[in-house]
């Protein structure tokens, strides 16, 4: 049996893990956010070079 401060403490200590694992779902979150902005503007910026390479192409054959 826990005596009443072993018990705050412990709950204490939930809190702080409870707390802990909060804050880390709201970092991964927004790592993943982010990471579909830079990945969605990474496949625009190769479309990008893929229309310029057409273009280019085109003019070379000309």
């Amino acid at each position: 049996m826990m005596t009443p401060d072993e018990r705050d403490r412990a709950q204490l200590k939930r809190m702080e893990f409870f707390e802990q694992s909060e804050n880390d779902r709201l970092m991964i979150q927004r790592y993943r956010e982010n990471e579909w902005f830079y990945i969605d503007r990474l496949v625009d910026v190769a479309r990008n070079i893929g229309r310029l390479d057409e273009r280019l192409g085109d003019s070379d054959e000309s």
